[in-house]
Formats: C-alpha cells, sequence, structure tokens
C-alpha cells in the first residue's frame, strides 16, 4: 500500500541524496567541512553526520518504497485519489 505520491517521492529522494552526499562530507572531510560554528556549540560535527545520514537514508528509502510509515497514523496520503474510489 503506498501514501506517497509522485512529488513527494521525487522530493524525498532528493533531499535524502543530499542528506547522505552531506554525511558523507562530514566523514571524508573533518576538518574542511562547512558546518556553521552555532550548529557546533548545539552538537558536534560527528553527530551532525550522522543525523544528515540516518535523515538521508529513511528519506531516500521512503521515496523509492513509496511508503511512509509516520503517514499511517495519521491517515496521510500524498497519492493522487482515482475517479470513482473512496478514500
Amino acid at each position: 500500500m503506498r501514501n506517497v505520491g509522485g512529488i513527494d517521492r521525487v522530493l524525498r529522494i532528493i533531499v535524502g541524496l543530499v542528506g547522505i552526499g552531506f554525511a558523507a562530507y562530514l566523514y571524508l572531510n573533518p576538518t574542511l567541512a562547512i558546518v556553521p560554528a552555532a550548529m557546533l556549540q548545539l552538537l558536534p560535527q560527528a553527530t551532525w553526520m550522522i543525523i544528515a545520514g540516518v535523515i538521508g537514508v529513511v528519506m531516500l528509502f521512503t521515496g523509492l518504497l513509496g511508503f511512509c510509515l509516520l503517514y499511517v497514523p495519521f491517515g496521510l496520503s500524498s497519492c493522487a485519489v482515482k475517479a470513482g474510489t473512496k478514500k
């Protein structure tokens, strides 16, 4: 059962790839990374790398699978409704 529609899927895949790319950048360039000082005061750079990577992987998989588990309890769906069907 899919609950993630076309535009939502594309955006999730893009955000996922950007998140994974940012996490890889932070991992490969720990001293050259462009992380604002205000963010580093909140959490260390390794933590931002993990956060970006996890969000990126989750967004990528939900985009590829077309299913978001967080949509289920709220009854949300970004899929188009077919004519003549009840939601």
